[in-house]
């Protein structure tokens, strides 16, 4: 049982209130050895029967545990994050929104501790939402430009995903994974894609030609400079600075899980998710220009 400290923080943090619970997590990082253990044990009860917090819209412990544990680059974490990330589609948007295109990529990165092989595994799991499979692969453009991981390496994996099993042709799962070969530079995979395209698998509306056009007028370097900038726009040292302007804790006809203030939005996101989507990625791609 946590001690009493530690029970107080966790139940600050455990009901959406409608603000931001600043004091709470400024404890928490406070208290980040005592408290890591129950943050995890969160997001494995959470994996473990989703159906409970499913039914209980106020429930947000997990959101900040997600968050923290990224914060803290904590590596025990990481197979919590990955087995939670692992659940079906639907489960996923309704426990997480679009926060899983905002930040998963990010903390599947930072919690690693330069172990590929669950992102890896992530990405290749057809059970999983097709967008956190394509934040995993963005994990790996993370690494490739945090020095963690060789671009090579990393072009070689990507280029293995073009079988046509390992998703529905059309499925938003091979433009995430274009998307990011284009963000690592493409030349040597333009043939994979290509042929990728003429048996039909990608969506075209989610990579476009202009897409095509401006990454191979690039260069590597210049490339990966893209995600650098894009890394570094948002200071996971200050995750008051990440989270605190989010719209649900400004806005009261928000729900609990509403994207961040900096994110395409709309009032009733559920009929439009998959579009909706799209466009924040869309914009966040031409933003990294």
């Amino acid at each position: 049982m946590p001690g009493d400290e530690i029970s107080a923080i966790l139940q600050a943090l455990e009901r959406f209130s409608g603000k931001y619970e600043q004091e709470a997590v400024d404890a928490a990082i406070a208290h980040r050895e005592e408290i890591t253990p129950y943050l995890i044990d969160c997001l494995e009860k959470v994996a473990a029967d989703p159906s409970i917090y499913l039914e209980d819209e106020g429930y947000y412990l997990h959101i900040y545990a997600f968050m923290l544990l990224g914060h803290f680059q904590e590596t025990r974490a990481h197979q919590a994050v990955v087995g939670l990330f692992s659940l079906p589609g639907n489960i996923l948007d309704e426990l997480f929104g679009d926060l899983t295109t905002e930040y998963l990529a990010m903390v599947l990165f930072r919690t690693c501790g330069g172990d590929f092989n669950l992102i890896k595994s992530l990405i290749l799991n057809q059970r999983a939402l097709p967008y956190a499979r394509g934040e995993a692969a963005r994990a790996l453009v993370y690494a490739v430009v945090a020095g963690q991981l060789l671009r090579e390496e990393a072009l070689t994996f990507l280029s293995t995903l073009f079988t046509g099993d390992e998703a529905e042709p059309l499925s938003p799962f091979w433009g995430t994974i274009v998307d990011n070969i284009l963000d690592l530079y493409p030349q040597e995979l333009m043939p994979v894609i290509e042929d990728a395209a003429a048996r039909g698998l990608l969506d075209g509306g989610y990579v476009v030609e202009a897409d095509f056009d401006r990454a191979l007028g690039s260069s590597i370097d210049k490339s990966l400079e893209y995600v650098r900038q894009e890394m570094e726009r948002r200071p996971w040292n200050d995750l008051h600075s990440l989270m605190s302007g989010w719209s649900c804790f400004h806005e009261e006809q928000w729900a609990p899980y509403s994207i961040p203030a900096d994110a395409p939005t709309t009032k009733n996101p559920k009929p439009q998710k998959k579009k909706k989507k799209k466009m924040a990625k869309a914009s966040r791609r031409k933003n990294r220009r």
